[in-house]
């Protein structure tokens, strides 16, 4: 496995930058300066609707973990550990397979089952780079840049995240900037740019979510598929639930399409 990193010097000198810890800065302080952020201190409003939609065993291990940033079963311990994660990792992973993961008895513990389920991915990915010679080339650019800077044609696979969201680059410059890196149809037929549109429908749904009848109308459909059997009052909580699971259940072809044809 070979592995090349190209930075300018001013970037290389940014990169070190974040391995020195801040003058004056304590273990003890980066963690109170974390749990603000993770803890919701100030919004307890909002931490609370979230936590209300979870399920009761599924709020204790968010609760850990927004507290300590470390991936372990809820049970193990944390002396050993001490460098937090930045994110929330479940929001990478497929949360259905995680759910259905035989990780033993505690079946409710999320982050516990999501924390076998990564160990087991980077096993199976440590032996698959034993048997495969692999290239790893990293470049800090602009997006817009790569084609001056790798040959035409040399790619089977090409993954753009969301740049192609109209509040990056959108898609047109996306596939001018990286559709000549793709192989030609003659060399590969399958050659694909991959693109992700994160926006593109809560971009054109929320021109017509101030409409009330809009809202009663996703209201409704969401409470057929929770299978209500009462009428929500206005200070309800149960309405965090319907309004949860009213994205979840919206038609959005009908958006994602009205994107497309104005791009």
């Amino acid at each position: 496995m070979a592995c090349q990193v190209t930075l300018s010097k001013a970037q290389w000198d940014e990169l070190l930058s974040f391995f020195e810890l801040p003058i004056g800065m304590t273990s003890q302080q980066a963690t109170l300066s974390r749990q603000a952020v993770t803890t919701l201190y100030d919004r307890q409003d909002l931490k609370e609707s979230y936590l209300y939609v979870q399920k009761p065993a599924h709020r204790l291990c968010l609760n850990r973990y927004w507290e300590d940033g470390v991936l372990l079963p809820f049970g193990a311990s944390r002396d050993d550990f001490i460098v937090t994660n930045p994110a929330d990792p479940l929001k990478g992973w497929s949360f259905d397979k995680i759910l259905d993961l035989d990780a033993g008895p505690a079946t409710n513990d999320i982050y516990g089952k999501l924390h076998v389920h990564v160990r087991q991915r980077l096993r199976l990915f440590r032996e698959w780079l034993q048997t495969e010679p692999l290239k790893f080339t990293f470049s800090c650019m602009d997006a817009r840049d790569l084609h001056s800077n790798l040959p035409e044609g040399s790619f089977d696979r090409i993954e753009a995240s969301n740049i192609s969201d109209d509040s990056y680059i959108g898609m047109r410059a996306t596939a001018k900037a990286l559709g000549p890196l793709l192989r030609h149809p003659n060399d590969n037929p399958n050659a694909t740019l991959i693109t992700l549109f994160m926006n593109a429908v809560a971009s054109v749904a929320k021109q017509v979510d101030g409409n009330p009848g809009v809202q009663l109308a996703k209201i409704k459909r969401a409470s057929e598929y929770l299978r209500m059997t009462w009428v929500l009052e206005e200070h309800d909580p149960e309405l965090h639930k319907v309004k949860w699971a009213a994205e979840f259940v919206r038609p959005k072809d009908a958006f994602f399409d009205r994107t497309m044809d104005w791009r």
